[in-house]
């Protein structure tokens, strides 16, 4: 390829990754969970369970070519030209050369990943520390085995034409697992090859924490399967850019009576307060409504046929999505007040060990919650108008 039609590509390439606009909502990726269990752990049908593997992108499109079940993935060249156009193959192979694989898109999010190598700059095997300004006892930050210099470099080579590369938030991470695979990576390896089965780090300040400056956030390509916490920065993980803007403005609208908010950047409604609650007076009162997992779904399921309006339980992504790992409550209380104390069941469970999935605001994190426990809250939700 000469000089003159290798920049031509590349600011082909540079439109191709412009940012979406910030008025158009991006989507969340659904979660692959294509089972339900019981109050046992056991496998059952999952008619009118309301359990996460009844609604969504994986009931609607489960067609498997370019993603399974909701995902959906296209293959990008260094030079910008998706796989099997110009001269991008329809098989590219990873690497840094114009017609080879360097990123992958998310057509759902419309977010641009990076496509992790077999050996390298970009190896899929490497793992960095993640020092900070303010914590980087060893001297590290900014070197070649830190995350920051792993993500100047990127950003120096202009990898697919983008000098904008960043760090992904957790949830982002998260939006690419599929919480259905056993065998981890929890991810579609035709899509993202080389991709470790391991805590991957994401970006947000680990406020609230006792060592907060030691921690870092991410999330878990593992048994977690998306699991989000935090861990020392101490500690060598991999890491995954992405490219495209953190949306801005006002996220979060009220409903004229104040009881509902509609999120701009998902598009999805939510109740204001847990169920039990109700806003009032720039707070909600009322005894919070504390159940087990399946008696949760089922009051979802009557609190939507009673009102004719389709709440249900959100999935783990949906909840998680409320995150916002730049505050120290871990979530907007102006638009949830009081939601930094709760902890609240998802409809989404694990494969590997059945076992509902739920949210930690007052962490930060999502987890595994025992059915035998007395249970927790919840917040219904609706999908966009």
């Amino acid at each position: 390829m000469s000089p003159r039609v290798l920049l031509a590509t590349l600011m082909a390439a540079a439109a191709t990754l412009a940012p979406t606009s910030a008025t158009a909502a991006p989507r969340l990726n659904d979660t692959g969970i294509d089972f339900c269990i019981d109050a046992d752990g056991e496998f059952i049908d999952c008619h009118h369970t309301g359990q996460d593997a009844t609604f969504g992108r994986d009931v609607a499109h489960p067609r498997d070519a370019d993603g399974r079940l909701g995902f959906r993935f296209t293959r990008l060249c260094n030079s910008g030209e998706r796989a099997g156009e110009g001269s991008c193959p329809a098989q590219p192979q990873p690497g840094d050369a114009p017609d080879e694989w360097g990123c992958t898109r998310d057509e759902v999010t419309h977010l641009l990943w990076e496509t992790k190598t077999a050996s390298g700059h970009r190896a899929g095997s490497r793992a960095y520390t993640f020092y900070s300004p303010e914590y980087d006892p060893d001297g590290q930050y900014g070197g070649p085995d830190d995350l920051t210099g792993f993500l100047a470099s990127v950003n120096e080579a202009g990898l697919c034409g983008s000098h904008e590369w960043r760090l992904p938030r957790p949830t982002e991470l998260m939006g690419l697992v599929d919480m259905a695979v056993i065998i981890p990576p929890a991810v579609d390896e035709r899509f993202f090859p080389h991709t470790q089965a391991n805590f991957y780090w994401g970006a947000g300040r680990a406020l609230g924490f006792q060592l907060e400056k030691e921690l870092a956030w991410g999330s878990d390509f593992f048994f977690g399967l998306g699991a989000i916490s935090a861990q020392f920065r101490s500690g060598a993980r991999p890491v995954r850019l992405v490219h495209g803007d953190v949306p801005g403005g006002k996220r979060f609208v009220l409903s004229p009576d104040q009881q509902e908010v509609t999120d701009r950047q998902t598009g999805l409604t939510w109740r204001r307060c847990v169920e039990g609650r109700t806003f009032d007076g720039g707070r909600c009162v009322g005894t919070p409504l504390v159940q087990p997992w399946l008696k949760t779904l089922a009051h979802a399921r009557r609190e939507a046929r009673d009102s004719g309006v389709a709440w249900r339980l959100p999935n783990v992504k949906e909840l998680a999505s409320l995150l916002d790992h730049e505050r120290r409550e871990h979530i907007d209380l102006r638009a949830f007040p009081g939601a930094n104390a709760d902890v609240l069941w998802t409809s989404s469970s694990f494969p590997t060990d059945p076992t509902p999935r739920c949210v930690s605001f007052p962490d930060g994190a999502d987890f595994a919650c025992s059915q035998g426990v007395g249970g927790f809250g919840a917040r219904l939700m609706r999908d966009r108008d």
